[in-house]
């Protein structure tokens, strides 16, 4: 019933910013989303009372070696990534990419290092990787965690596609193909980025991944 509540409660958040009007967007995104982890982690330790080794939060060697797997691996899914998209960017329909594209040295630094790690990343790994992760864990075991907070995680990510259409960047049909798209791609990133933390015994390597490959796509789709 937690994870149930927990997951609904996480699409319907992600939802209504999605909805937000574009310059609010741009402006409450970041704050928003430390303040909704900040709730989600309280709402963990308090409610649901969940021990920060339960969530993935461990000092020390763990985490190093957990951030020491995150580069790597970040890396190697990241760059090949990067060399794609470049090598296919002018067929790529960046007005539609608008959570990814910057513009200009400023914009992206500001992307790279605040609206990626903070805005995105925190809240994500936080939420499925973390609260998630450890409540379905707890409940019913490790199997159903590692499919259960990657499928929450990939319909998550119905936001993107809500957001496409309200800012008039995707059509109806473009809509659903992309929501496909995009949850069976996150559905296997969220089974990957969990398997880390479990081998790991850490977040720290998920929001390394998390981090580096969403920044260097942000750095393929750049528009100086």
């Amino acid at each position: 019933m937690k994870a149930l509540f927990l997951s609904t409660a996480l699409v319907v958040y992600n939802i209504a910013v999605s909805l937000l009007p574009t310059k609010a967007h741009s402006f409450a995104y970041v704050p928003l989303n430390v303040l909704a982890a900040a709730i989600l982690l309280l709402w963990a330790r308090r409610v649901a009372t969940l021990s920060p080794a339960q969530l993935g939060f461990t000092p020390g060697y763990s985490s190093i070696t957990s951030a020491t797997w995150g580069i790597g691996i970040g890396l190697a899914i990241g760059l090949p990534i990067l060399l794609v998209l470049l090598l296919f960017r002018s067929h790529l329909p960046l007005h539609s990419l608008e959570a990814f594209t910057s513009t200009g040295i400023p914009d992206l630094l500001w992307r790279i290092i605040i609206w990626v790690p903070f805005g995105t990343v925190m809240l994500e790994e936080t939420a499925f990787r973390g609260v998630l992760f450890a409540v379905v864990e707890q409940d019913s075991g490790l199997q159903r965690a590692l499919i259960l907070s990657s499928v929450a995680f990939a319909l998550w990510h119905i936001g993107v596609v809500i957001r496409g259409l309200a800012t008039g960047n995707l059509g109806p049909q473009s809509a659903i193909l992309a929501f496909l798209a995009i949850s069976i791609v996150t559905f296997i990133a969220g089974l990957g980025l969990a398997f880390v933390r479990v081998r790991t015994s850490s977040l720290v390597g998920p929001m390394v991944i998390h981090w580096v490959v969403n920044s260097l796509v942000t750095l393929a789709l750049w528009q100086p």
